[in-house]
């Protein structure tokens, strides 16, 4: 069975903003202007969460959240 045209840019858009969001939120910054830095992966989570609720959900907010994990090295 097909994935519909629709769905597939609906996940690679998804996959896509995702994937901005991790690179931005490992771009060095100096220490004077990190207070200035937005968390990239929760503003995109609740956007997509808002506008897509079919797709995201506390599932993949888990799945981002593990992924954030490894790219900062943290528990």
């Amino acid at each position: 069975m097909a994935m519909s045209s629709r769905k597939f840019r609906a996940y690679f858009a998804i996959c896509v903003t995702f994937g901005v969001a991790m690179i931005l939120a490992i771009i060095p910054m100096p220490r004077d202007f990190f207070w200035l830095r937005p968390h990239w992966m929760t503003l995109i989570l609740i956007y997509w969460a808002m506008f897509l609720p079919n797709f995201v959900g506390v599932i993949s907010a888990f799945v981002v959240g593990l992924f954030l994990d490894l790219l900062h090295g943290t528990v």
